[in-house]
């Protein structure tokens, strides 16, 4: 028994446990691993960049170089010699009134609507062209209306990039403004000009009304047309930062006819001046006024604007 006994421990001290001989686990027994002993890392970190959207639209940044002496041009500057500088005189800023002329106006605004209603009938019947003349009529004289309502809330327009300060203000001679901007021989019919509207409507002419929120208009009445029998430009007698292409199409609705009679000033542009700055429309297409009609008022006929007379 004693030789059996003596054979099993030589065989139990040679046999590993577990898959470790038993020499490694009576030193791990005696001497065991510290608390804080660094784990070994399975999975090793790439740094990353993050994400960055680009748009063509980015400016890249540029640091500024410092050119000269600062500190001189801070003495200038505090001494009024650097920079421009308006006088006491310059600095009174007087409104410019320019009267509607009240005839180009009318004719304009008429002869754009009927031919805007031309378009949609498509058709060439007499008793049709006469509904669609009457109706373009009364449309006028509500446009009119608008128009003076608009003019009574003091719409200025503050000229830019000039040597002293302009503030222009469309206004209406005072005869025409007690008639509501309407011709002699035109009355305001609001009934009329109701069945106008719903008849507009039903062929898809889109409405809105003005929004007499707004006292700082825009130039676009200031546009003045250079036209002969084979040119035709809408042009701007101040310097070019006070428009945009928006007030030129704009303009354009009042171009009805072509040659030398393509349009006309709306207003009285004797204190404006004669310059000539830049052009911003040039030879425009036949129609311009109706293809621009349907352009801006969105119409649901989207297709009107691309057409043909």
């Amino acid at each position: 028994m004693s030789a059996a006994a003596d054979k099993g421990k030589a065989i139990d001290q040679e046999t590993p446990s577990r898959g470790r001989p038993a020499s490694t686990m009576q030193s791990e027994i005696a001497s065991p691993p510290p608390r804080n002993a660094p784990q070994a890392h399975t999975k090793t970190e790439v740094p990353k960049l993050p994400e960055v959207t680009y748009t063509a639209f980015e400016k890249q940044s540029v640091d500024p170089l410092a050119e000269g002496s600062k500190r001189f041009e801070l003495s200038q500057r505090l001494q009024g010699q650097l920079g421009y500088y308006w006088s006491a005189e310059q600095m009174r800023t007087l409104p410019i009134h320019s009267s509607i002329r009240l005839e180009v106006y009318y004719t304009a605004v008429f002869e754009t609507l009927q031919a805007a209603l031309h378009r949609l009938i498509r058709k060439s019947e007499p008793h049709i062209l006469e509904r669609a003349r009457c109706t373009a009529t009364r449309l006028t004289n509500g446009v009119m209306i608008a128009t003076y309502i608009k003019l009574s809330n003091t719409n200025v327009m503050k000229v830019s990039s000039l040597s002293s300060r302009k503030v222009f203000v469309p206004s209406a001679d005072t005869e025409d403004a007690k008639r509501l901007l309407l011709p002699v021989n035109q009355a305001w019919d609001p009934p009329s000009y109701s069945q106008a509207v719903e008849y507009a409507k039903s062929l898809g002419m889109e409405f809105a009304a003005p929004d007499l929120d707004v006292k700082l208009g825009s130039a676009w009445w200031l546009h003045t047309v250079r036209a002969t029998n084979t040119f035709q430009a809408i042009e701007c007698p101040l310097p070019e930062d006070n428009f945009t292409e928006s007030t030129a199409v704009l303009f354009s609705l009042f171009c009805t006819r072509r040659g030398a009679n393509f349009g006309a000033h709306l207003f009285a542009m004797d204190q404006v001046g004669e310059d000539r700055w830049t052009d911003f429309i040039v030879n425009p297409p036949a129609a311009v006024n109706v293809t621009s009609f349907f352009a801006i008022s969105n119409d649901s006929n989207t297709y009107m604007w691309r057409l043909d007379d």
